[in-house]
C-alpha cells in the first residue's frame, strides 16, 4: 500500500511543532522496497517568477536520495535540519542578457531533411549550457544540460552537419577541464544526432600526444562550431 503525497509549499518545514510532528533520521537507508520509508515528489511543469519551469533534480544537505533526477523518489533524512531541495530550470530564461547576443558565435540553427526537423537554440545560464529544440519555433522544449555541472562552463555554439544519412549537430563551449591529470580549460563537444534527437558524450579538443596535458583554451574563449 503507497501512502498518498502530501502537498506542501516551498520553505515548509516538518518540525516537531508541525502536524508532521518531526521525522525519522535514517529511515530504511537501505531504500528497501519492503520497509516504509519516505518519498519526495514535485510537480513539473509549473510557473516560477511567471517562467515556465521544469523539474531539473533534487538536491539537499542531511538528505539522501534514491534517485536524485526523478519526479518522485525514496528519501532518506541523515540528521537535524535536514533539508531537501527541488532544482527547476526555467524555460527560455537565463542569468545572462547576452545570452544569444553574441554575433561571433551560432547560437541557433534551422535544422532541415531529418526526422528531428525544426529550431534548436543554445546558450548559457548560471555558468552552464543548456540545449532547447522546438519544431515551430513557437513551443520549445525542457532544457537539457549539455554542460556536466561545474559551474564555470561558458560561451556555446551550435551548427548542423546535414548531409548523407547521418545528419548532426555539434556543440561547443569553454568549460574547466574534467580530464584526469590535467589542468586549465578545455574545448567540450557534443554531438546531436537529428534522426534521433540524441545527444552523445562529452569529447575534449586536446593534443593527441598528451592527453592529460593542460587545456587548450582560455577561459574566455568563444569556440565556433562548423
Amino acid at each position: 500500500m503507497n501512502a498518498p503525497f502530501k502537498s506542501e509549499v516551498s520553505g515548509f518545514t516538518f518540525g516537531t511543532s508541525t502536524k508532521y510532528k518531526g521525522v525519522f533520521l535514517n529511515e530504511n537507508d537501505q531504500f528497501d522496497p519492503l520497509k516504509p520509508y519516505y518519498s519526495v515528489g514535485a510537480p513539473s511543469p509549473q510557473t516560477i517568477g511567471g517562467f515556465t519551469s521544469y523539474f531539473l533534480q533534487w538536491s539537499g544537505t542531511y538528505a539522501s536520495f534514491q534517485d536524485s533526477f526523478a519526479l518522485q523518489t525514496p528519501v532518506v533524512f541523515k540528521s537535524a535540519n535536514a533539508v531537501a531541495t527541488a532544482k527547476y530550470k526555467a524555460n527560455l530564461a537565463s542569468s545572462l542578457s547576452s545570452a544569444t547576443g553574441l554575433t561571433t558565435q551560432r547560437r541557433m540553427i534551422c535544422t532541415y531533411g531529418s526526422s528531428f526537423a525544426g529550431y534548436s537554440v543554445i546558450y548559457e545560464s548560471q555558468h552552464e549550457i543548456w540545449w532547447t529544440h522546438s519544431s515551430d519555433g513557437l513551443t520549445w522544449s525542457p532544457e537539457i544540460r549539455l554542460s556536466r555541472g561545474s559551474g564555470k562552463a561558458r560561451n556555446p555554439s551550435i551548427s548542423e552537419v546535414a548531409f548523407g544519412s547521418s545528419p548532426a549537430a555539434y556543440a561547443v563551449w569553454v568549460d574547466t577541464t574534467n580530464r584526469s591529470g590535467a589542468s586549465g580549460f578545455d574545448v567540450n563537444v557534443r554531438r546531436l544526432d537529428l534522426n534521433t534527437g540524441a545527444w552523445g558524450e562529452t569529447e575534449y579538443l586536446v593534443h593527441p600526444d598528451y592527453p592529460s596535458g593542460a587545456g587548450f583554451a582560455r577561459s574566455d574563449a568563444k569556440p565556433v562550431a562548423v
